[in-house]
C-alpha cells in the first residue's frame, strides 16, 4: 500500500469515487508534469491520493532542481495531515485518544522525508531539526501504541469489543487466549498476567504489540528451548519465514568489519573524505568511491581504523542480536495465535459433531508442500480428535501452521 493511502487512511478502495490515474512510462520532464497534475488534483479534491504523488513527485522535484517546491509540497502535507486524519477518524468507533494518536505516525513519516529533502540540499541544520522532530514523533507514536494495545487487551478481557480494530469477537475469547498463553508459555518465568497480556496482544497476528510488551530483551520460553534442543539433535531446523528465530540471541555472531576494505567500503563518500582529511590524505575531487577507498587504504594502517571497525562491529552485533530477539518474539506471536485458533476450532467442531446435522469427520489440515512436513507428518498420521481433550491440539512446535478442520463423511 502506498504511503499516501496509509497517510490519510484511505484503505478501502470502495470509498474511492474515481480511479487513480495510471503511472505511465514518460520522459522525465513529462513525468514531473504528470505527477504535478495529480498532486494539484489531490489538493483540490482531498478525496483520493494517487500513489505516484508521494512516491514520485518530491523525488522528481529534487531531480529537476526545484527544491523550494518540494519543500512547500511537504509543508502542505504536514499542515493538512491532522485535519484529514481527524476527518477520517470520525467514521471509526475507536475512542478519541486512538483516533488522534495516529497523527504521530504521519508526522514521523513526513518529518523523515523533509529531513531527506533538506539533507540532499546540503542544509544540515534544517535536516537535523527535522530529524529531532521525527525522533519526538516516533517516541510519541510508540507511547500511543502502548496505550492502544492496553485498551484493546482490556476490551477482550471485558468481552466488550466494539472498536473497528476487531472484525470478529467470540464470547469465550479471553478464556481461550488464557488457555493459549498457559500452554504455549508453560513453565516460563514470565508472570501469569504478562503471559495473558502477550496472548491478548497476539490477536490477529499483531507482532508489534507483542514486541512492545517484551521490549528488546530475550525472554524465557521453555517450549521453544525444548524444540531447539530437538532440532539441534536432528541437525535440522524448520525452513520457514521464522528461520532467524531459531538462531539463539546468545549465540556467537560473525563480525563483518575485520579488514581495511570492509571498513572503508561501508562508509559514504562524505565519510571517506572526512576520514581522509583527519589523516592528512589528499583526494581527487571527482574521484569515485572505489578510487577513494584505494587511495585511503594505501595511506592508512589497520591501527588507524580499528576504533572505527570496533564501533561498526558493535553496532552490527547489537542489530543482529535484536533481529534474532524480534524473530523469536514474532514466533511466539504466531504460536499464540495458532493455539487460540485451534482451541476455538476444537470447540466449534465438537459442537458440530454433537449436532450431527451434516456428517463430518475432524482432520488436521497441513499444506502438503510445506517445508515442515518432516516434523509433523508422523504426528498427523497418528492424530485422533477428542472433543474432551485439548492436549493434542496444534501447533505441535513453535511456528507450526497445522490447523483443525473437517471433511464430509
Amino acid at each position: 500500500m502506498s504511503f499516501f493511502r496509509r497517510l490519510f487512511g484511505f484503505q478501502d478502495k470502495k470509498t474511492v469515487t474515481e480511479a487513480p490515474l495510471p503511472a505511465p512510462q514518460l520522459p522525465a520532464a513529462d513525468k514531473l508534469e504528470h505527477a504535478r497534475a495529480q498532486f494539484l488534483a489531490m489538493q483540490a479534491s482531498h478525496d483520493y491520493f494517487p500513489p505516484s504523488c508521494w512516491e514520485v513527485y518530491p523525488k522528481l522535484l529534487q531531480k529537476a532542481g526545484r527544491f523550494d517546491e518540494a519543500a512547500r509540497t511537504l509543508d502542505w502535507l504536514l499542515s493538512q495531515a491532522e485535519t484529514l486524519v481527524d476527518r477520517d477518524s470520525r467514521q471509526q468507533d475507536d475512542p478519541l485518544f486512538i483516533r488522534k494518536g495516529e497523527i504521530h505516525h504521519w508526522r514521523k513519516l513526513i518529518y523523515e522525508t523533509l529531513r531527506i529533502v533538506y539533507a540532499r540540499e546540503g542544509r544540515k541544520d534544517d535536516a537535523e531539526h527535522y530529524e529531532s522532530l521525527r525522533v519526538e514523533s516516533k517516541a510519541a507514536y510508540e507511547n500511543f501504541l502502548s496505550q492502544r494495545d492496553a485498551y484493546h487487551r482490556q476490551q477482550i478481557k471485558e468481552g466488550v469489543v466494539t472498536t473497528s480494530a476487531f472484525d470478529m469477537h467470540f464470547d469465550n475469547e479471553a478464556e481461550l487466549y488464557a488457555q493459549a498463553a498457559e500452554w504455549v508459555l508453560a513453565g516460563s518465568s514470565l508472570d501469569k498476567s504478562m503471559r495473558l497480556d502477550l496472548a491478548l496482544s497476539s490477536r490477529g497476528g499483531n507482532n508489534g504489540a507483542v514486541r512492545r510488551l517484551l521490549g528488546e530483551k530475550d525472554f524465557d520460553w521453555p517450549w521453544y528451548d525444548e524444540w531447539y534442543a530437538r532440532f539441534s539433535e536432528m541437525g535440522r531446523f524448520p525452513d520457514s519465514s521464522y528461520a532467524l528465530a531459531w538462531q539463539l540471541p546468545s549465540a556467537p555472531i560473525t563480525l563483518p568489519y575485520t579488514s581495511m576494505g570492509a571498513v572503508l567500503s561501508s562508509l559514504t563518500i562524505a565519510q571517506l573524505r572526512e576520514l581522509a582529511v583527519s589523516h592528512g590524505i589528499t583526494l581527487t575531487k571527482s574521484a569515485k568511491k572505489d578510487k577513494l577507498c584505494q587511495t585511503i587504504a594505501s595511506s592508512l594502517r589497520w591501527e588507524d581504523v580499528i576504533e572505527l571497525a570496533n564501533a561498526k562491529n558493535a553496532e552490527h552485533e547489537r542489530k543482529e542480536r535484536l533481529a534474532r530477539i524480534r524473530a523469536k518474539q514474532d514466533l511466539l506471536c504466531e504460536s499464540l495465535t495458532m493455539r487460540f485458533h485451534n482451541l476455538l476450532r476444537h470447540g466449534q467442531i465438537g459442537e458440530l459433531l454433537a449436532d450431527n446435522i451434516v456428517p463430518r469427520r475432524p482432520r488436521l489440515e497441513h499444506d502438503a508442500g510445506n517445508h515442515d512436513e518432516w516434523i509433523v507428518g508422523e504426528i498427523i498420521a497418528k492424530w485422533k480428535f477428542d472433543p474432551s481433550d485439548i492436549s493434542n491440539l496444534p501447533p505441535f512446535f513453535p511456528g507450526d501452521h497445522t490447523t483443525l478442520g473437517t471433511e464430509k463423511t
